[in-house]
């Protein structure tokens, strides 16, 4: 929350700043490219310049191909071939050991160099990102690991928490379903002709209800009737559990054929809750306990 407090002014302040050391180093570029380039030009120096800018070009140019050459020899002699003709890639397994390590060895010093230059140039790309980014707070740029030391990244983060936790959408349409049910039954209630409803609806216990989701339940699912808990502490008897037992198997057994039969509009006949008419002396054992 501390951080979700400050992320708006220090967007701000890291964008003012990421602005103003985005034109320094643009004028230290500039600057560089001028007395690179421009500089010699003019002093007619142009033959100097060019012999530099090509030992430079030429040695990157080195690099890159020496690079480029172990990958090359590397993927092609020291690595297994494919296990299956569809594979894009060969599996990452020596071929030849012996072979690698002598090539390693032969390339050990040529690679001390190139680790020299490639660590200036990792040095070079992390001070280019580090300023072209400086502004943006949603990208960090330390590394992986050291997140925790960039504030701003940290107030970005807990911005975004704050944010997630106070507007999920979710959560705001449960809230919104319950404070709507709410609201109407709190203005039916405080109606005028609230009472004479009331008093002409039929009234029920909620233990009524609680047999009548028993029995429902228990019709549709004969299998429970097994896992119901015997009244009392004692255990049901042979005789009540093999009750039990063809009990389930019957209403099982019927509630496959009503659902493999083909049934007829005019046949069904369903209750004002939307129940099928049934005998209640037929089910009243589902819902006593034994």
């Amino acid at each position: 929350t501390l951080f979700r407090s400050t992320y708006c002014g220090w967007q701000i302040a890291y964008i003012l700043w990421g602005y103003l050391i985005l034109h320094v180093v643009q004028c230290l570029i500039g600057m560089a490219i001028m007395y690179i380039f421009v500089v010699p030009i003019t002093e007619n120096r142009t033959l100097q310049m060019l012999k530099g800018v090509g030992i430079a070009v030429l040695s990157i140019a080195v690099v890159v191909a020496l690079v480029m050459m172990q990958n090359v020899i590397a993927y092609a002699f020291f690595l297994q071939p494919k296990m299956s003709p569809e594979d894009q890639k060969k599996p990452l397994a020596l071929n030849n050991r012996k072979g690698f390590h002598n090539f390693n060895y032969f390339f050990f010093f040529y690679n001390v160099i190139l680790g020299l230059g490639a660590c200036l140039f990792r040095l070079f790309c992390s001070f280019f990102l580090g300023t072209w980014l400086i502004a943006r707070i949603d990208r960090t740029i330390m590394q992986k690991g050291y997140e925790a030391a960039d504030l701003g990244y940290k107030a970005w983060i807990g911005a975004l928490f704050v944010d997630h936790y106070h507007t999920n959408p979710v959560l705001l349409g449960f809230c919104h379903i319950l404070l709507t049910k709410g609201n109407a039954k709190n203005d039916y209630r405080t109606s005028d002709n609230y009472f004479f409803q009331a008093s002409a609806d039929p009234r029920s216990s909620s233990k009524a209800k609680t047999r009548w989701f028993l029995m429902y339940t228990l019709l549709k699912n004969p299998r429970l009737i097994m896992l119901r808990k015997a009244k009392g502490d004692n255990a049901l008897d042979s005789r009540a559990t093999q009750q039990r037992i063809i009990q389930a198997s019957v209403l099982t057994a019927e509630m496959k054929h009503k659902q493999e039969a083909p049934r007829e509009v005019d046949s069904v006949l369903r209750t004002e809750d939307g129940f099928t008419n049934t005998d209640a002396s037929s089910v009243a054992w589902l819902i006593t306990p034994d």
